[in-house]
């Protein structure tokens, strides 16, 4: 039984050409131009990135954030609604 590879061949031409033809395009003059891709990072993204670069930058006390975690899963945290009231006035305030 012989195998022949040239349905093979012939694919492989097929892609190369398609592939070729998808990167570059013929302009009005009749010269070819390179299609560059880009990427393009959403709004959202951008502001995320931003609040994460400053949460690494701010003088975060971690080892309050870490009592308050031990304090939330231990059913110990306590909220005073006075305090916390009187927080949000200050900041809308602001």
């Amino acid at each position: 039984m012989k195998i022949n590879s040239s349905g093979y061949n012939q694919y492989l031409e097929k892609l190369q050409k398609e592939s070729q033809h998808s990167t570059v395009k013929k302009s009005e003059e009749g010269t070819s131009t390179f299609i560059k891709d880009r990427i393009e990072i959403s709004d959202s993204s951008k502001e995320i990135k931003m609040y994460f670069d400053k949460m690494k930058d701010s003088d975060l006390n971690l080892d309050r954030v870490k009592s308050i975690k031990e304090s939330i899963r231990s059913g110990t945290y306590r909220i005073s609604s006075e305090e916390l009231a009187e927080k949000i006035i200050q900041k809308m305030k602001e």
